[in-house]
């Protein structure tokens, strides 16, 4: 019982802390008094490092720019069921037709990402595991042109966090005019 006592604490601390901080970030920025604490509180909800999201969001973008743009124009939107039926081969040791870096990053991230997929919350939708097209497809979209690499936001997005919680501590805290004053 002893072992739990560190675990509930941290629990607690969370509940305690964490959450009610983010939950007054998230309302300053839908329901702040002006633009600027809105778009400050914005700016405190992201740009972490190790956001989850963004990890997955990434290694998705990197994986896409793996494929040759002459794979993706060979198949076009259509062909989609073809290309991932050849990417599976590939994986299987089937075929050797792709990068090898490729098929090394598509295991990788089916390892690490494979259970996720639209709609993830929802037992009955498909998984990328499940149903690999449908990563193909995310991949696809990432491939094309005006898509922004997503590493890029997330180092401008940290740097704008960094920036606003600089002004914030300037600013003095509570009742100078911050975010929780």
């Amino acid at each position: 019982l002893a072992a739990v006592y560190p675990v509930l604490e941290l629990e607690m601390a969370v509940m305690q802390v964490i959450i009610p901080v983010f939950k007054a970030l998230d309302t300053a920025r839908v329901k702040g008094r002006t633009a600027q604490e809105r778009e400050e509180a914005d700016a405190l909800c992201g740009g972490f490092e190790e956001d989850p999201l963004m990890q997955m969001n990434m290694q998705m973008y990197d994986l896409a720019h793996l494929l040759p743009p002459s794979v993706w124009a060979e198949y076009g939107e259509e062909g989609l069921p073809a290309l991932t039926g050849r990417i599976l081969a590939n994986v299987a040791g089937r075929k050797s037709d792709l990068p090898a870096p490729f098929v090394g990053a598509w295991v990788s991230f089916m390892r690490e990402y494979g259970w996720d997929g639209a709609d993830q919350l929802f037992v009955s939708s498909p998984r990328y595991a499940d149903s690999p097209h449908l990563l193909v497809s995310k991949l696809r979209h990432n491939s094309s042109g005006g898509i922004s690499n997503p590493a890029d936001i997330l180092k401008e997005r940290v740097a704008n966090r960094r920036r606003v919680m600089r002004a914030q501590e300037e600013r003095g805290g509570r009742g100078s005019g911050g975010l929780f004053s």
